[in-house]
């Protein structure tokens, strides 16, 4: 009985994920793979009755059918093995290409014709060149250590390798050059060394980087009088100090707002973000759960409030300033435990930092008012109406009174009872919406209408 349950599920799980079908799941459409060198294989989801055709429109328009596939192990292709091949099952094919040639450059397509004859189509683009860093379009490297790159080309001999840096100001450097495998000279080393173990990759290696080698790497590839390049950009930083951080609740807005002072930080590319976690357990039928994670709008900027200054310990300019982030209280019985600020100098977090920060959030009870003893609300002298909440909840709120939209009285945190303010209506708020709120995380309110200085108008809402 397991097994069968086991097996339904399984087939329930195939139909969501193949069911939309002609999807290429590892598409990387920023990437250059190497000509002559690389191997790519791509796949697509397919539905398990369907014909698939893989096709590569070039930038002049022009089309090359890769291959066909009628059913598993049956596809046609004008290509041979060694060029490419085809592998094709009930819910996905895949074509795998073998030293993949530049006239691949181009829009691989997956087209999935269904037997009802729907169409269905996915495209990932498929760029081939010479030289590639294979690598992500920038590297974050700290300060004062060491990183080595490799830029990949293809094998082809006689070919030259060149190196070079434009910095973030604007100088460009020749970095040097390998003419052939073991064949190279930097004007930098031994700060900077190139190797060349082999005819398909090149290595640079940077020894005590510091933020005046940031900026953008290129690698050029010249064979047969043809040149083409890649580039990465360089980013070079100093992880930040983190100091002097407090979190605090505001009533003013219901919010928790956290402030840090950042100091001793430095990205080349200019990469200052940071995120907040708020830690937060969940009351449920008495019982706090395990702590939960919460994370506020993702990633943001604090590159604003930076200024420079010359550390005088090395003479270098860093950046620092106070970083602050502010974002709703959850109405949800609980407590915030505690925060933990991220501070990003690049991809991942350069430092991180736990905040104490500790809220009860407990709901209030819902304000009543005694209001409904009056006949009129009288225009001028005492008004004997009270707006009143047994418990302000937690944080504590305040009580309002509005007339309308407009706010006529205003009560302190944590005072349970406000009397409704005389002079404040006259005869042509007559009939208007009378409401006393309980200001909160989520207001709550309860409301009515009443003539001005006249007999009842309306039922006690």
């Amino acid at each position: 009985m397991v097994s069968r349950l086991l097996l339904g599920l399984f087939a329930g799980l195939c139909l969501l994920v193949f069911s939309e079908g002609a999807r290429i799941w590892n598409c990387q459409g920023d990437r250059k793979y190497v000509e002559g060198y690389e191997d790519p294989s791509l796949y697509c989801t397919i539905n398990s009755t369907s014909t698939v055709r893989w096709t590569v429109v070039k930038e002049t328009g022009a089309t090359l059918h890769l291959a066909t596939c009628y059913g598993p192990g049956n596809c046609t292709s004008p290509y041979t093995y060694s060029v490419l091949h085809i592998d094709h099952y009930i819910s996905q094919t895949r074509v795998r290409f073998n030293n993949i040639a530049s006239e691949f450059s181009g829009e691989l397509t997956c087209q999935e014709t269904l037997t009802d004859g729907t169409v269905l189509t996915d495209t990932c683009p498929l760029n081939v060149a010479r030289v590639s860093f294979r690598s992500t379009s920038r590297v974050d490297i700290r300060a004062n250590s060491m990183i080595y790159l490799d830029c990949n080309n293809s094998p082809y001999t006689p070919s030259i390798v060149r190196w070079s840096l434009t910095t973030t100001s604007g100088q460009t450097l020749d970095l040097g050059t390998c003419t052939g495998v073991n064949a190279c000279t930097s004007p930098h080393a031994p700060g900077i060394n190139l190797t060349r173990p082999y005819n398909y990759r090149s290595r640079i290696n940077i020894q005590g980087i510091d933020g005046s080698k940031g900026g953008e790497l290129f690698c050029y590839h010249t064979y047969n009088g043809l040149t083409e390049t890649d580039s990465v950009t360089l980013n070079v930083y100093s992880p930040a100090t983190v100091s002097n951080c407090h979190g605090e609740m505001s009533p003013a807005n219901w919010s928790t707002i956290l402030s840090c002072d950042v100091s001793n930080v430095f990205s080349s590319a200019g990469f200052y973000n940071f995120r907040v976690n708020a830690y937060f357990r969940v009351l449920e039928h008495g019982i706090l759960t395990a702590a939960n994670s919460y994370l506020f709008d993702g990633r943001l900027s604090y590159r604003d409030v930076l200024t420079p200054y010359t550390n005088i310990t090395d003479n270098k300019v860093y950046y620092r300033g106070r970083l602050t982030h502010s974002w709703p209280l959850s109405p949800v019985p609980g407590i915030y435990t505690s925060l933990r600020v991220y501070v990003y100098n690049g991809f991942s977090a350069s430092v991180t930092s736990d905040v104490g920060y500790t809220v009860n959030i407990t709901t209030p009870s819902q304000p009543t008012h005694n209001c409904s003893e009056l006949n009129y609300i009288p225009e001028i002298g005492l008004v004997p109406c009270v707006c009143t909440a047994d418990y302000l909840g937690s944080p504590a709120g305040r009580l309002v009174w509005l007339l309308g939209n407009v706010t006529i009285a205003t009560g302190d945190y944590g005072v349970t009872q406000l009397t409704f303010p005389s002079g404040q209506v006259s005869r042509q708020h007559d009939g208007m919406v009378v409401t006393c709120q309980l200001d909160w995380v989520q207001p709550i309110n309860t409301t009515f209408t009443r003539h001005v200085a006249g007999e009842l108008c309306c039922d006690v809402f």
